[in-house]
């Protein structure tokens, strides 16, 4: 699709942010690496919230006499995300080859990065698994690639090296809020200030994260800003997400909890679907062409941590506790 948005940067063409399914394609926690697409299928859960990883569990897929054939996915857009010089946070799955994620994947893998050129960056870096409040297990692997280009990661599951590649950005290439720089007050709509929103939360129930507008809060409290639409996520991951942060409130008292919706009609997502819906105005404003996507503001007003396209409660747990 050629380029509609003045904002595009160089090299690189984006969807008009007014016209684009969010989190579709390789953004979807269905990312192709060099894997091949899985299944969005919810995974079983234990009463403390994890996957479930109780006797019996294998991660052999199909009949007895079968060979494993595992993938890594990488679940994060990249490429409108992650920047040269700074630290990336790229999550990856691990998927069997019916395409759907293993449910309960390893508890600790190590990967390796290396460059298009085949330098390693990073080695031997042990990365948990994170599940805790979500149907399905992810990696988030934390390194600072030194030049944009495509990076590959390998792990090894039961034996069998398996790997992912992915795309780094210059810095300037990258429109969305990043790490260090001042947050935008940007309106967002509350239950007595919809701002043409409609209808504010598609969480059943409402979530009653709509009390306060970003725009009046930022530089004033810790603020965790979560982008997340439950009814209309292609990747079924926005309301588990948003269940996660619910849960952390209690833990993080001096923290205000936002919540904003994606689209700005159901009505429209209904009728016209994701792909041709228009975004809600601050969704549009932060230039965001991935949801969900979690933003936490210290209380100076500056943008401390990004968490992209899937948390779980431990990760948010840590994010919270540093925020200030």
């Amino acid at each position: 699709m050629p380029a509609t948005d003045d904002r595009a940067p160089t090299g690189r063409a984006l969807p008009d942010l007014s016209r684009r399914s969010l989190l579709r394609g390789a953004a979807a926690l269905g990312v192709v690496g060099t894997a091949g697409g899985f299944g969005l299928t919810a995974c079983g859960s234990g009463d403390d919230g994890r996957a479930s990883d109780g006797p019996g569990a294998t991660l052999t897929p199909g009949g007895e006499g079968l060979e494993p054939s595992w993938s890594l996915v990488s679940m994060t857009d990249t490429a409108s995300s992650v920047a040269a010089g700074s630290e990336a946070r790229v999550a990856f799955g691990v998927a069997e080859p019916s395409g759907g994620l293993v449910v309960d994947a390893p508890a600790e893998l190590e990967f390796r990065v290396v460059d298009d050129g085949g330098a390693e960056v990073v080695g031997g870096l042990a990365v948990a698994r994170h599940d805790r409040g979500l149907p399905r297990a992810y990696y988030p692997v934390r390194f600072t690639p030194p030049a944009a280009g495509i990076y590959t990661a390998y792990t090894e599951v039961e034996g069998t090296e398996i790997e992912a590649s992915f795309q780094v950005s210059d810095a300037g290439d990258i429109v969305v809020p990043q790490a260090g720089q001042a947050f935008p007050a940007t309106t967002t709509p509350t239950g007595g200030a919809p701002g043409g929103v409609d209808p504010i939360c598609t969480r059943d129930p409402e979530c009653g994260l709509h009390e306060v507008d970003v725009a009046t809060a930022v530089g004033t409290a810790p603020l965790a800003i979560l982008v997340s639409t439950p009814a209309f996520c292609t990747a079924a991951i926005c309301g588990p997400v948003l269940d996660v942060l619910l849960g952390a409130r209690e833990a993080a008292p001096h923290v205000t909890f936002v919540h904003v919706e994606v689209y700005a009609s159901a009505e429209e997502v209904g009728e016209a679907g994701p792909g041709n819906a228009t975004l809600a105005p601050a969704v549009d404003a932060w230039k965001l062409p991935y949801e969900p996507c979690l933003f936490l503001v210290g209380s100076d007003g500056t943008l401390h941590r990004r968490l992209d396209v899937i948390f779980d409660g431990d990760e948010l747990a840590e994010a919270l506790a540093d925020l200030a």
